[in-house]
C-alpha cells in the first residue's frame, strides 16, 4: 500500500495482527477457552489479518489493473492515430 501512495492504510495493516487482533484475542479467548484460548489467539489473529488484508488488496489490484488497461489503450490510440 505504501507503493500506491496510501501510507495510512499500510500502517494500519502492518499493525493489524500484533496490536489490533492478537492482544485483544489473548485477553478475551482465555475467558472462554482457558489456556487453549491463549494458544489459539496467534493462529486466529493470523487468519483474520490475512482475510482483512485480502479485503484491502483485491480491490486495489483491480483498480491498478483498470488503470494499466486504460494507459495501454491510450498508448495504442496514440500509436495508431495518423500524425
Amino acid at each position: 500500500m505504501k507503493g500506491t501512495g496510501q501510507p495510512l492504510k499500510a500502517s494500519v495493516l502492518s499493525m493489524l495482527r500484533q496490536l489490533l487482533l492478537l492482544v485483544p484475542l489473548i485477553l478475551i479467548l482465555p475467558l472462554f477457552l482457558g489456556l487453549n484460548g491463549i494458544l489459539f489467539a496467534g493462529p486466529i489473529a493470523d487468519m483474520s489479518s490475512a482475510v482483512i488484508v485480502a479485503l484491502f488488496v483485491v480491490p486495489e489490484m483491480k483498480k491498478l489493473n483498470r488503470h494499466i488497461k486504460e494507459k495501454d489503450e491510450e498508448t495504442e490510440e496514440m500509436e495508431t492515430s495518423p500524425a
